[in-house]
């Protein structure tokens, strides 16, 4: 299982940004696990407008992902390539804010001020607890004026396979993900939510994530893709199993 901190990992993104694995007891993963069989693609939709940090599982129910340096990492390490998709039995779409200082790779004690915000109120740094605001201008007042708190997401999901199934290791209990989105990973899934919601296909219940290269005012990373795939009878069975 995983219980690790992302604190430190660089994101391919425009602004090298960083996230870390959220640590908030909330759910169970035995509850969330047990309703998991009556869940698919239209129960997350249904789901999207959740609240800040509504549904985010503690770190040690699940089994990270994201994009680093322009691949698909997932596990303990970060050290298995899932290749160029990932495929999940997706189960609940969480949002939550992280200060972006607005500046290009942030030293590692400036890192330490790219806080998380799971309420939509306050922050914590240090083991103190500050307003969003206040601490905003806290940051603001130490020189970074283009300091702003930017929306994320983390996409829980039962593990289906990925292009590289045959190199990845998980054993029953890790196939619980948490996919966590970039600024910009996030604004794509929020347009094939509007676009899949106009076109319904009961047939295709899982969702796939690919990654794709974008290039804005010269800057390039990558972010997730997203698109509506079949359940194979095996991975329906296991994901109702």
């Amino acid at each position: 299982m995983l219980n690790r901190d992302l604190h430190d990992i660089d994101f391919d993104t425009p602004t090298a940004e960083t996230t870390h694995t959220p640590v908030v007891q909330q759910p169970t993963a035995n509850t969330l696990t047990a309703q998991a069989a009556a869940t698919g693609l239209s129960a997350l939709f249904g789901k999207f407008q959740r609240e800040l940090g509504d549904g985010l599982l503690p770190a040690e129910a699940t089994t990270s992902c994201t994009i680093i340096s322009g691949q698909i990492k997932m596990g303990a390490d970060m050290n298995m390539n899932a290749g160029d998709y990932l495929t999940i039995d997706p189960l609940n779409i969480t949002k939550y804010e992280k200060l972006n200082l607005g500046i290009p790779n942030p030293s590692q004690d400036e890192k330490k001020l790219q806080v998380n915000c799971y309420d939509g109120q306050t922050v914590l740094f240090d083991e103190q607890q500050y307003s969003k605001s206040e601490f905003l201008e806290l940051v603001k007042s130490k020189g970074f004026s283009k300091a702003k708190y930017q929306d994320r997401a983390v996409v829980h999901g039962f593990y289906i396979d990925c292009e590289r199934a045959d190199k990845v290791e998980l054993v029953e209990d890790d196939r619980l993900m948490a996919i966590y989105l970039s600024p910009s990973s996030l604004k794509a899934l929020q347009g094939f939510v509007m676009k899949t919601s106009l076109r319904p296909q009961a047939d295709k219940p899982l969702l796939k994530l690919g990654k794709e290269d974008r290039t804005y005012n010269g800057t390039t990373w990558t972010q997730f893709n997203y698109e509506r795939v079949a359940a194979p009878e095996s991975a329906s069975t296991a994901s109702a199993a």
